[in-house]
């Protein structure tokens, strides 16, 4: 797969350093990506893509004018050929959500991640699952820093507290037709 961006050097910085030398200008992009790249990198045709080793088609921006979250919602409700195992990465934006569509500043310095996961098979207790995963994956992620001064934490389902601090924030939004989940968002 590949890491697409409209900010080389912004995405240099968060890349390993053999992907980041890959970097390179494109005219075009595949056609199953491309009404993602429409949609995350509006009117940009600064656009620059590097082999990804990781089966993920990757998306980094500086700054998102809107949340990755809800534009990659939007593409699933759309039905509009939105590939498997898409991640947008965004350094800082505009127009962020937390739980329940409380407004939160997505500043630089933090990481802004969505995913979109398409697995197409029957899924007991999807409702909780993803959130759920999605937690465990961050405090995993956690655990793995050296130097923490607290363990990680969950707190409800979608909280990640180290000590009594939050530091991230857990959204998670399925498709379903019958009890086959068709589309997954996390954010």
């Amino acid at each position: 797969m590949a890491v697409y961006t409209d900010s080389p050097y912004f995405a240099a910085s968060l890349l390993d350093d053999e992907v980041a030398r890959q970097l390179a200008s494109v005219r075009t992009a595949d056609e199953e990506i491309r009404p993602v790249l429409d949609r995350i990198f509006v009117g940009n045709q600064n656009l620059h893509k590097a082999p990804w080793g990781l089966p993920y088609q990757v998306l980094v921006t500086e700054h998102a004018t809107r949340s990755h979250y809800d534009q990659l919602i939007e593409l699933a409700r759309d039905r509009s050929g939105l590939p498997d195992r898409v991640a947008c990465l965004a350094g800082s934006g505009r127009n962020f959500h937390g739980f329940k569509g409380r407004s939160w500043a997505a500043v630089p310095g933090n990481i802004h991640l969505s995913v979109f996961l398409a697995p197409n098979c029957p899924v007991d207790r999807f409702q909780v699952a993803f959130t759920a995963l999605a937690a465990l994956s961050v405090v995993e992620a956690l655990d793995q820093v050296r130097g923490l001064s607290a363990c990680p934490r969950i707190k409800w389902v979608n909280d990640i507290l180290l000590g009594n601090a939050k530091v991230a924030g857990i959204l998670a939004y399925t498709q379903s037709r019958d009890t086959t989940v068709t589309s997954v968002v996390l954010g």
